[in-house]
């Protein structure tokens, strides 16, 4: 899904890994790094080392912006699924790592609920 909104340069690419090492240590610090109004500050060091340690020939390197916005472009697409997965016909292919619906299904969705789920 293209988001123009998007911060993030292009040329970054995320291994599996590193997403998955970022937000490992997330979780793991969520009691004590996070409050009301999102993550404190001093969680990004240790999440951008986790990263590193995933994936340390990574280049360029991911710093805490590129950081950022990879979780802010996961929590749209998690929210996306959400609202999506609530309607009856949706699944999720665990191959592919996607949602999954038959072509007449998401030209009807499409119809109803606007192209911004394309």
């Amino acid at each position: 899904m293209a988001n123009k909104d998007r911060t993030e340069p292009h040329n970054v690419k995320w291994m599996i890994p590193e997403v998955t090492a970022a937000l490992s240590k997330l979780v793991e610090r969520k009691s004590t790094h996070q409050s009301g109004n999102g993550w404190k500050s001093t969680v990004w060091p240790d999440v951008v080392k986790a990263v590193h340690a995933a994936n340390p020939d990574a280049n360029p390197p991911k710093d805490q912006t590129k950081l950022i916005s990879k979780l802010e472009d996961l929590k749209k697409t998690f929210e996306l699924y959400l609202f999506v997965e609530k309607f009856s016909g949706s699944g999720w292919d665990e191959d592919e790592k996607h949602a999954s619906n038959t072509p007449e299904y998401i030209e009807d969705f499409i119809k109803v609920h606007g192209k911004k789920y394309a």
